[in-house]
């Protein structure tokens, strides 16, 4: 399929999921928490989050100027603003 690896590698595994996975030219995140900065400002933790995607981006082969962000979830309102 256009000359991209149809090989799935996965980086950064635990035991249960993996941090990164690349298919077919795409490179997938799983979700990222500032885990190790418990008690920082949200600057801190955005800034600590940013470069924990920056570095998986580029063990990957890719960096974030080459990334469009998706994020699947459900949005919610108060009853009483619908």
């Amino acid at each position: 399929m256009w000359g991209l690896s149809m090989q799935i590698e996965r980086y950064e595994t635990g035991k249960r999921m993996s941090q990164a996975v690349t298919y077919g030219g795409f490179v997938f995140l799983a979700g990222q928490v500032a885990i190790d900065a418990p008690g920082a400002s949200v600057r801190e933790q955005t800034t600590k989050i940013l470069a924990q995607i920056t570095r998986l981006l580029e063990d990957a082969g890719s960096d974030p100027t080459r990334s469009s962000a998706r994020r699947s979830g459900l949005l919610t309102s108060p009853a009483s603003r619908i």
